[in-house]
């Protein structure tokens, strides 16, 4: 049961008490006018108390009691048009505009209050469709605002891939003497350690043969395979052939491990960077 409701029974309850409280010698029990009129009294000084629910369903209840008073439909409206339910008094005025004989001042009433009501009316559906348009801008300037700074994220990320591409591609432009001047030097070491070892067999063949040339003596032990001025000689240019050949046995070895250190550090490298759509940042793929 609604609070209207509930006030509506409680005014009843108070008429019809008052009724039955009467002495047994008193008049008849009270006629439907007769009752109406008491519960408009009820919903009289309900309204002077600002209660315009129970002030307008106990005007509706005076009025089924006695429709002939359209006044009662009335004061029910103008509780429900104080109340803010303003459709409901629309529906009310218009049925005491309907009902009312003509020239009836309650004609002229109702109809200027029933225009203030459409008034209000309009308003409030005025009212609630400025507030969902500005509900919608709001969403759309998010909505604008939220893709404006996902286009920015998501450039700013590009922008860092293509950074970081670019230098990696420099990096790799940079070294591209690397292979080339390997391998030229690792060539360069193996030819110097050929020659190298040729130069020490070669001289290692010069000393074998002056040691030979050497060992031939006379008699008297005197020898007669070499003068002392080529065997001097000859010993001075195997010594220069071995300590050649060492040098260059060498210097080709530091060559060829330079050479190598330059191509192994310079392997082919695929460079790949892209956004990696799974986790945040960048996603670098090396493939040799």
């Amino acid at each position: 049961m609604s609070r209207s409701a509930r006030l509506l029974a409680a005014a009843l309850s108070c008429v019809v008490a008052l009724a039955s409280s009467a002495p047994a010698f008193a008049a008849a029990p009270l006629s439907p006018a007769e009752q109406a009129a008491a519960v408009s009294l009820a919903a009289r000084t309900k309204g002077m108390n600002k209660e315009y629910e129970a002030c307008a369903a106990m005007y509706l209840e005076a009025y089924r009691l006695d429709a002939k008073t359209l006044g009662y439909l009335y004061s029910a409206a103008r509780c429900e048009h104080k109340g803010g339910r303003y459709n409901e008094a629309i529906e009310h005025y218009g049925k005491v505009i309907s009902n009312a004989p003509a020239g009836d001042p309650l004609v002229e009433k109702s109809t200027r209050h029933k225009a203030t009501c459409q008034a209000a009316v309009t308003r409030q559906r005025e009212e609630a469709a400025r507030a969902e348009a500005a509900k919608r801008r709001a969403a759309e300037a998010e909505a604008r605002k939220r893709a404006a700074l996902d286009a920015k994220r998501k450039a700013e990320k590009d922008a860092e891939a293509q950074r970081q591409q670019a230098a990696l591609r420099a990096r790799s432009e940079a070294d591209a003497w690397r292979r080339p001047t390997g391998w030229a030097t690792v060539a360069v070491g193996v030819a110097a350690v050929g020659a190298g070892v040729w130069m020490l067999s070669s001289g290692s063949d010069d000393l074998a043969d002056l040691e030979a040339k050497l060992a031939k003596r006379d008699a008297s032990e005197k020898i007669v395979g070499i003068t002392y001025e080529d065997a001097t000689q000859q010993q001075e240019a195997a010594n220069r052939k071995t300590g050649v050949g060492a040098a260059l046995v060498g210097a080709g070895l530091l060559s060829g491990g330079l050479g190598a250190w330059l191509v192994w550090t310079s392997r082919d490298q695929r460079v790949t960077v892209r956004p990696f759509n799974r986790y945040r940042g960048v996603r670098v793929t090396m493939r040799f």
